[in-house]
């Protein structure tokens, strides 16, 4: 399971990644989406899970600390505000005001209809998930 832990964290930075390497000047900043659709409160109940999560707040606060604009959280199931209560004493106080629960129509005051993808009440087609080495996927089309 730490294999898997290590993937999922690789796989979150290479996101951030790629995101940063597609913003166009002036921006410098991004919006991330985590859609908590099967999560359940049980999950943060192992220890495994606590410690992905923190390395997640970790390698987003001292790698990407001025990088985060908002990061939505949809999707939240009822009870989440449990386990919202355990995670949020790791963030840093400037982190965790730029973490809401959003439905939609409050994604869209702060992102463009035409970026958000249909799932989410935009536009956009679905964006198909980034598989490649960065340097590859940089030259495929969003």
């Amino acid at each position: 399971l730490d294999v898997a832990i290590d993937e999922y964290t690789r796989y979150v930075c290479y996101m951030i990644e790629l995101m940063i390497a597609r913003m166009k000047p002036p921006e410098t900043m991004f919006s991330m989406i985590f859609d908590l659709t099967g999560f359940s409160v049980t999950m943060v109940a192992y220890k495994n899970r606590r410690l992905m999560i923190r390395k997640l707040i970790y390698i987003a606060q001292t790698q990407y600390p001025e990088r985060l604009k908002r990061c939505f959280l949809v999707n939240a199931p009822y009870g989440f505000e449990t386990a919202w209560s355990l995670i949020r004493p790791l963030l840093d106080e400037k982190t965790a005001s730029k973490i809401i629960f959003a439905k939609n129509e409050d994604m869209l005051e702060e992102i463009d209809a035409d970026t958000l993808s249909v799932s989410y009440g935009g536009n956009h087609d679905e964006y198909r998930v980034p598989m490649k080495q960065l340097e590859e996927e940089l030259k495929e089309p969003m």
